[in-house]
């Protein structure tokens, strides 16, 4: 009976301590939402890559090729601001596809396309390109496809104060390569592109936050339910 009465004693005690922890310790076991999760694509197996081709891609987040591109492996890891080390990379071909005019422009500077990224849903998407020393890199963010071509022939002319798209141009002014990672909230229906201005930008590292698909379901609006019945779903 002694013993029973200890034990009693010691469970007590345990729903006391319970009663004063502070809520947020016991927060995260009873979330009815899961956290987004951080998806990255995978590189092709294969040396080369067609225009049209997908480079890399989540469940809900794609960057296809805009020209031919090639296979790049490293010697030397390039390594970016996080400390991520990249020894392999896609590059494009040096296919003049696009100019680029940007306000202060004297003339439009020819441009290669490294690629077109895309969302079904709206997730933030990250994007490790390597900019040469001393070249310009262009993100474009467009409502409409632009359709560049595959070849020189015909090239996209983009122009800053179009209302169908925007042009957001990065100069590495460093006299070495730099890794610069694009990070941004890519929306259905819209396409985002990365181009060189006059140069060759390599893609080492494509990712996506893939959002979290749990939902509360409802209960019935009926009073009662029979067996069988769907009480509750998403």
């Amino acid at each position: 009976m002694k013993k029973g009465k200890k034990i009693l004693a010691a469970f007590l005690a345990v729903l006391m301590v319970v009663g004063i922890m502070p809520f947020t310790m016991f927060s995260g076991l009873f979330s009815s939402k899961a956290d987004a999760a951080v998806v990255s694509g995978t590189l092709p197996e294969a040396a080369t890559a067609n225009a049209g081709d997908i480079i890399s891609q989540t469940s809900i987040a794609k960057f296809t090729a805009t020209q031919a591109m090639k296979e790049s492996n490293k010697d030397t890891a390039l390594v970016d601001e996080a400390g991520n080390e990249y020894l392999r990379s896609f590059v494009t071909t040096g296919v003049n596809n696009v100019s680029v005019k940007k306000d202060g422009d004297t003339k439009a500077n020819t441009g290669r396309a490294l690629g077109c990224i895309t969302a079904t849903e709206k997730t933030k998407v990250k994007v490790v390109v390597k900019v040469p020393k001393g070249k310009k890199a262009d993100f474009v963010t467009s409502s409409v496809d632009l359709n560049i071509p595959a070849t020189k022939d015909n090239p996209v002319a983009l122009t800053d104060g179009n209302a169908q798209y925007t042009i957001e141009r990065y100069a590495n002014s460093n006299d070495t390569d730099e890794v610069k990672t694009y990070e941004f909230d890519a929306e259905p229906g819209k396409y985002y592109y990365i181009i060189g201005e006059g140069t060759n930008l390599e893609l080492l590292a494509f990712a996506a936050d893939e959002k979290a698909k749990s939902e509360d379901g409802t209960l019935p609006e009926a009073a009662t339910a029979n067996a069988g019945d769907i009480i509750s779903q998403t």
